[in-house]
């Protein structure tokens, strides 16, 4: 007997939640520690209302958001979808966030800090306003996406049982 193949709603499901929002932010990560030479040290951790005014190390800035948040939230998302409520409404729902979540999260902290590369001090840096902004759409525009190519339910297979007794049919 040939092995069943898991439903393509499993797939995609693993392919939306996991798979592309971890990897949107293992690239985010490794870009962001490819330029460790090119920022300065402290860089910029936090802008406040007149602009920069938090300071700290590069790694682990970087690394508890784009290697530990993200794919933790992924894997919540993609147990959500496998295992909890049937139906294509939770499965898009949760393909969206996860891949939403990943991109913004990653588009602020490389935005962030692309803003930052060359600077002798980190204190000149710029505003993060338009990092932040474009990751706001592009997160939208990737959850959007991720809703609309994560399939819905397939068609049933259950036959229709015997009209009630008493309805119209």
């Amino acid at each position: 007997m040939t092995p069943t193949p898991p439903p393509r709603h499993r797939l995609a499901a693993a392919l939306w939640t996991l798979v592309v929002p971890v990897g949107i932010s293992l690239a985010g990560l490794a870009l962001t520690l490819s330029w460790r030479d090119r920022l300065p040290d402290p860089i910029v951790t936090h802008w406040g209302p007149t602009g920069a005014d938090g300071f700290g190390t590069l790694t682990p800035h970087v690394v508890a958001p784009l290697a530990v948040m993200v794919p933790a939230f992924s894997i919540f998302c993609w147990a959500f979808a496998t295992f909890g409520p049937r139906g294509g409404a939770p499965r898009r729902s949760l393909s969206a966030c996860a891949v939403g979540f990943s991109i913004l999260i990653t588009g602020v902290f490389v935005g962030g800090l692309a803003i930052q590369l060359d600077l002798e001090d980190a204190a000149l840096t710029g505003d993060v306003g338009g990092p932040t902004v474009l990751s706001l759409f592009a997160a939208i525009a990737g959850a959007g996406i991720a809703a609309w190519l994560t399939p819905g339910s397939g068609p049933t297979t259950a036959k229709p049982g015997p009209a009630t007794p008493g309805g119209s049919d």
